[in-house]
């Protein structure tokens, strides 16, 4: 039936070109990849639609570039069709994927990155990969897409991405990380404590992002040997505004350091200021 049925797809009403996309996706044949992938520029949308589900039925890999042309088509139904088939055909979407993250199109590279974060854990190792790609596009929206997924194995390379010369790229860095909660304050606060200027800054930020939660590994460090530590420290928890860091910082104004006690005072009364609101 499949040469009849391709012959079909042909055919001047839209209701015979459909029923012959919906058969040939039936009966996943592979010998129609072809012509299914041409039925996704017919003019009938409803054609288009069928088409898309149709490759996913057949699950030939050949379809994932024309696939993600079709996350640009103009009626929803088809773009969602277009992306269910791309994350049924798994592994084989991710890589075309994570290069459709900086397409021109803003529509395209969303939905590229909303399939990847549909896929899941599958698309993780790929897109720690893509965290060191030349093109700095790929680079934000690799850790963007991590930060959705939320698989703690993405931490260590996304603390290292840290560095990243593009501030934007450091940015959704940082937002990942938060994203990713708990399991990432440990390492933060060993860049905190340990890194570089600009890696202390992300981990700050990151921190803060986190809020409450980072609360106790900060009033930790507030007896560090680190002057600098113990500012920063205080600093954070006056960002973050726990009524618990309270007392704790209240020792700090005996501190030995000038620019500690002043830290800890303003944080202090970012705390208060907080409670009266």
């Amino acid at each position: 039936a499949v040469n009849p049925l391709t012959q079909a797809l042909k055919h001047n009403h839209p209701f015979i070109r459909r029923g012959a996309v919906q058969a040939l996706g039936i009966m996943g044949e592979s010998r129609a990849v072809p012509n299914l992938i041409d039925a996704l520029k017919d003019a009938d949308p409803w054609v288009r639609h069928e088409a898309a589900v149709a490759l996913g039925r057949v699950g030939d890999p050949h379809a994932v570039a024309p696939l993600i042309e079709s996350l640009n088509d103009p009626l929803e139904h088809v773009r969602m069709a277009a992306m269910a088939t791309l994350c049924s055909l798994g592994q084989a979407s991710i890589s075309p994927l994570i290069q459709a993250l900086v397409d021109k199109n803003e529509d395209v590279s969303r939905r590229a990155a909303l399939a990847l974060a549909t896929i899941g854990e599958h698309s993780v190792e790929p897109l720690i990969a893509a965290l060191s790609s030349q093109n700095p596009g790929i680079r934000k929206e690799a850790a963007s897409v991590l930060g959705q997924i939320g698989n703690t194995t993405a931490i260590p390379a996304l603390i290292d991405t840290l560095t990243d010369p593009d501030r934007a790229v450091r940015i959704d860095v940082v937002k990942a990380l938060a994203a990713l909660g708990v399991p990432a304050i440990a390492p933060l606060m060993q860049v905190f404590r340990e890194g570089d200027v600009r890696t202390r800054t992300g981990a700050m930020e990151a921190l803060w992002m986190l809020g409450q939660p980072a609360t106790t590994p900060l009033i930790m460090v507030l007896k560090d040997d680190q002057s600098d530590v113990r500012k920063r420290a205080a600093l954070l928890l006056g960002e973050i505004g726990d009524q618990k860091a309270a007392d704790h910082l209240t020792g700090l104004l005996s501190d030995e350091n000038v620019s500690v006690r002043r830290e800890a005072f303003e944080a202090l009364e970012m705390i208060k200021k907080r409670d009266r609101q």
